[in-house]
């Protein structure tokens, strides 16, 4: 019998996709081993039988492979025609070994919106859990709700990463929400760190309510620039508390 490595793209369109299913995933590994781009074979095998297709990427007998789950993941509009997206890229990172950061990649990137993702993101990221997904939202709704979902399946550090590095405010509405008050104090200071303009002041007396400046006077030594201390002080107009530890941690930051 011929070996899958020798059929030509014709002879191996020629074959039944679920009798020969073997020899058709062999064909591609051969392929796929030797740097062919076999992107227009599946997309013909999804057109003929996209069950088979199904079978053949992601079924009990698709190869382990990051080759070939790259290539599932090509066909991932038509893979999601017959799989529930959650399951579909469950059974891909665990096909994919040394790949699974391209399955969790495409998952956000198809599903941006998702909270499933968050426990993919966690088999991936580990203890950063969460970080690619929310650095990839854009809409303040969504990244609210997404980083939401992350906090309360225990993921904290990325959702104080992107409010002290990208300054993004909404984590600290999510902090706050999930009354994580000492989180909160930091990463307002550093959020302010790196973007001084931000309206920290407001968006704690919003997230927090009464107790407002205590939670500000713990923020204030979280400040590590003169920059961001300056522009802090009118925002304290009406925090007479703060506005006092605010010029002597400033006097410290000057010295």
């Amino acid at each position: 019998m011929t070996g899958p490595e020798s059929l030509t793209d014709l002879e191996l369109l020629q074959l039944d996709p679920r009798r020969d299913l073997d020899r058709f995933r062999d064909a591609l590994s051969a392929r796929l081993r030797a740097g062919i781009d076999c992107t227009a074979l599946v997309r013909s095998l999804a057109d003929r039988d996209p069950v088979a297709l199904v079978e053949l990427l992601v079924g009990p007998r698709a190869e382990r492979s990051a080759a070939m789950v790259r290539l599932a993941l090509g066909a991932a509009p038509t893979l999601e025609k017959s799989l529930a997206p959650n399951g579909l890229y469950r059974r891909l990172y665990e096909l994919a070994e040394d790949s699974r950061s391209d399955v969790l990649d495409v998952a956000i990137t198809r599903h941006p919106r998702a909270v499933w993702v968050v426990g993919l993101s966690r088999r991936v990221e580990g203890e950063g859990a969460g970080l690619r997904h929310l650095r990839f939202l854009d809409a303040p709704e969504d990244l609210f709700t997404v980083a939401l979902a992350y906090g309360q399946a225990g993921h904290i550090r990325a959702l104080c990463r992107v409010a002290e590095e990208d300054a993004r405010l909404e984590m600290l509405w999510v902090l706050a929400a999930l009354g994580r008050r000492e989180l909160l104090a930091v990463a307002a200071g550093r959020l302010l760190d790196r973007n001084p303009s931000a309206p920290v002041v407001a968006t704690l007396a919003a997230t927090w309510g009464p107790g407002c400046e205590a939670l500000v006077c713990r923020m204030i030594p979280e400040i590590r620039t003169a920059s961001a201390a300056h522009a802090l002080e009118p925002m304290l107009a009406h925090l007479p508390l703060a506005r006092e530890l605010l010029r002597a941690h400033l006097a410290h930051l000057t010295r």
